[in-house]
């Protein structure tokens, strides 16, 4: 059975509705009427919901998407007025802090793109392990456009998913990316039609969370370190990753399941 938490108890409007369903924490941007723009309230709850879901045993997997017709329209404007810059130092610390959570802690993570993501929210699209994006779902940088330097690691990020110089056209420009294209070029993983987006997402994030927990992390370390050092120093740790995984109960159940012709439980069955 499903179980929300909003942020705020109290609030009849939660920016962020946030469901448990069978390992896999739903985490749904809730504005809107704003395009989920990353709001105060929206980074209130990044900054203390996601390092509590990433240490949570019982979350197997993070969705994320967004509510109405927009993934996340980036950074509220409205808040953005001349600001000093230790002020914005500190604020970009925040953002960084609950994104090292998303992107280095063991637990995978889903990106259910439902329409537009820009700036700071094409950032957390690309936080995805795997992005499944609907038909009318658009990408797009934003950031240069009112004269500011891209933001949540998306400098990072892109040129991982695209290459550099796909990823300095899309940061420099600031043209839009269709769903056709961002497939193409390797954004999304799966473009899915609007109506089939959450049940494709909610396939993903249910087969991560009925996977196997250390080897799925593993992974996701392994792929990481794959960007940061050298093929010498990747197979050291790429041994010492495997001895973990052979001594651990998931890979004998693995191995008993095969060899028993029947669907492994790894503990979220």
């Amino acid at each position: 059975m499903s179980e929300q938490k909003p942020l705020a108890a109290d609030s009849a409007d939660p920016p962020v509705l946030e469901t448990h369903d069978k390992g896999v924490a739903t985490v749904r941007l809730n504005r809107p009427q704003a395009l989920n723009v990353m709001s105060p309230d929206v980074r209130a709850y990044f900054e203390q919901r996601i390092p509590e879901l990433v240490a949570d045993p019982k979350v197997r997997c993070i969705l994320i998407t967004g509510s109405g017709k927009a993934f996340c329209a980036g950074g509220d404007i409205r808040t953005m007025g001349l600001s000093d810059p230790a002020s914005v130092k500190a604020r970009m610390e925040s953002f960084h802090a609950w994104a090292r959570h998303l992107l280095e802690g063991a637990t995978p993570v889903v990106t259910a793109v439902n329409g537009t993501a820009a700036g700071s929210g094409f950032a957390l699209a690309l936080m995805g392990d795997i992005m499944v994006a609907s038909s009318g779902a658009t990408f797009r940088a934003g950031f240069t456009r009112i004269g500011v330097c891209p933001d949540l690691g998306i400098g990072f990020l892109l040129p991982r998913a695209v290459g550099a110089q796909r990823a300095r056209d899309l940061l420099l420009t600031n043209r839009v990316v269709d769903s056709k294209e961002a497939k193409e070029i390797g954004i999304a993983s799966r473009v899915v039609s609007d109506d089939q987006l959450m049940q494709e997402a909610m396939s993903v994030a249910r087969t991560l969370a009925d996977g196997p927990p250390l080897a799925i992390g593993l992974t996701r370390m392994l792929v990481r370190r794959s960007f940061e050092t050298s093929w010498s120093s990747f197979v050291e740790v790429e041994a010492v990753a495997q001895a973990a995984a052979f001594s651990s109960v998931e890979k004998a159940e693995g191995i008993g399941a095969f060899l028993e012709k029947r669907k492994p439980n790894f503990g979220n069955n």
